[in-house]
């Protein structure tokens, strides 16, 4: 009896296989074009997405000046970083409940350091911390025309 049933599946599966190969060997009649049709919107965010992640961000350092649940704090340090270091580049940055205050974008934990001695004094829970995908930091920009007229005066 098992030798029966035993040859009765292997003969049903042998079947299936055949019938599958036969399957994937025809030739299809169809071109083999495919029609997509997505919605306009659908198009533009992607779009958009692609132009975004374009943007030449990297990965580095910042100091952390202040980190708390008070946003009016978090305000008020900011503005008075901003009275002390002008040049630096700064933002309050909301991550959960928490407000911080982000400053500098540094390459290296060296230059993130060198700032970090700067600032002790006057923020002295100051921490370094690691952040993706920061935007490249500005470039400082010297006015031509003074470095032209310096050349001038020298001749």
């Amino acid at each position: 009896m098992k030798t029966i049933v035993v040859a009765i599946v292997l003969l049903v599966s042998a079947f299936a296989a055949s019938a599958q190969q036969r399957y994937l060997l025809e030739p299809v009649d169809s071109p083999g074009t495919v029609v997509i049709n997505e919605d306009p919107i659908l198009k533009r965010i992607s779009l958009q997405k692609i132009k975004v992640n374009k943007i030449n961000r990297f990965d580095g350092y910042r100091v952390e000046i202040y980190q708390g649940n008070n946003r009016e704090e978090a305000k008020t340090a900011l503005e008075e970083f901003k009275e002390l270091y002008p040049d630096v580049p700064a933002e309050i940055v909301y991550e959960g409940p928490y407000a911080k205050v982000k400053v500098g974008i540094y390459r290296s934990k060296l230059e993130a350091q060198k700032m970090l001695v700067t600032m002790q004094e006057t923020h002295p829970g100051s921490k370094i911390v690691y952040v993706r995908g920061m935007p490249f930091p500005p470039l400082l920009v010297h006015d031509k025309q003074d470095t032209a007229e310096e050349v001038d005066d020298e001749y």
